[in-house]
């Protein structure tokens, strides 16, 4: 039979688990209820943390389910619901692949976010940047938008993904001289499909 483990603390912190050391894959673990403050994280790679990896992992009600700070970490087969924000990355050279981020149903009991640029499902953040892929997600119900870049100068790839009742699919911000190649998208309900100063990017 089936069994489920699960581990408490009446003191807990703002954040589950926590890795700060590099290489480090953590897989099929869950994270419920880390909502103490809006920057509160299911799962967390500390600056230090570089590649690791999160797969199969599930954070539900949470402020943010995943929040990267290492570089070259990898979101793999992940799942939020009922989240204020999907995941942030902070490190250089991200990879979010497979995942499904579910902003959850918008009722009283649902998760708040002080600042309605975190109602993100994926946002990539200063100090982030570098190469990072956005490959074949789902991300519904989110407020501000799908996928956010305010980051430095990068090469970003969006393709493969399906956006579905998000107010905006792609925006970027203050990420001048940056290429985004975004293909192959389907984006469902909202108010645009993508926002942002065209001028600054490569659109293909």
């Amino acid at each position: 039979s089936e069994h489920r483990i699960e581990i408490g603390r009446l003191d807990v912190g703002s954040n589950g688990l926590t890795v700060n050391r590099p290489n480090v894959t953590v897989r099929g673990l869950a994270a419920r209820n880390y909502c103490t403050t809006m920057f509160s994280a299911g799962f967390v790679s500390g600056t230090a943390g570089e590649r690791v990896t999160f797969e199969d992992c599930a954070a539900t009600g949470c402020s943010r389910g995943f929040l990267i700070r290492g570089n070259h970490g990898r979101l793999l087969r992940c799942r939020t619901e009922d989240v204020g924000c999907g995941a942030l990355l902070n490190g250089l050279h991200g990879v979010v692949e497979e995942c499904a981020f579910y902003r959850g149903p918008r009722d009283g009991f649902r998760v708040p976010m002080q600042d309605v640029q975190e109602d993100t499902g994926i946002e990539v953040y200063h100090p982030a940047g570098g190469n990072t892929v956005v490959r074949r997600n789902t991300v519904r119900g989110f407020s501000s938008r799908a996928v956010l870049f305010k980051c430095p100068p990068g090469d970003f790839l969006v393709e493969h993904n399906t956006f579905v009742d998000n107010t905006t699919g792609v925006d970027y911000l203050q990420a001048p001289h940056c290429s985004i190649a975004m293909r192959n998208n389907i984006v469902v309900g909202g108010t645009r499909a993508m926002n942002g100063p065209v001028h600054q990017s490569r659109i293909r």
